[in-house]
């Protein structure tokens, strides 16, 4: 297991597994965190590419940081 959040919503937390193979995923998710007494339902999704941090600020970018250098450009003196 990579990593595990708690959220807010319909889920109360999400586990980041990495497996070399998807077969592998059914050792994991139903064989170990499956059997974990206080563990009731899983939800399975499987992602198909990762991308870095370079690629979501030039993806996900709303454009903030123009707009922060067009005012402080008019308020200059």
């Amino acid at each position: 297991m990579k990593e595990v959040y708690s959220l807010a919503g319909e889920h109360d937390l999400i586990a980041v597994v990495r497996t070399r193979e998807y077969d592998q995923m059914n050792d994991i998710v139903p064989g170990k965190i499956g059997r974990i007494p206080s563990i009731t339902k899983t939800t399975t999704n499987m992602a198909f590419q990762c991308y870095s941090r370079h690629d979501l600020e030039r993806i996900w970018s709303i454009g903030m940081d123009e707009e922060i250098a067009l005012k402080e450009h008019h308020n200059a003196p």
